[in-house]
């Protein structure tokens, strides 16, 4: 539990986005492995249903207005 709220700090810093960028390419890198033909259909829905609980425990993103 105090891990997942020291993530949270990380990723809602405004002045280091180093732990958003990692957790994006860590995304992007299991994206693309269940995309892949070869990978079977229970580990790409086990992958995808991960992604999915991930991205509901992390906080809304915010888009700064331009």
């Amino acid at each position: 539990m105090f891990y997942y709220g020291f993530l949270l700090q990380r990723y809602m810093s405004q002045r280091n986005p180093h732990t958003r960028n990692m957790f994006m390419e860590i995304r992007l890198w299991l994206e693309r492995m269940a995309n892949n033909p070869m990978t079977p259909a229970f580990v790409r829905s086990t992958i995808m249903t991960l992604i999915t609980v991930v991205c509901r425990l992390g906080p809304q993103v915010r888009v700064a207005a331009q």
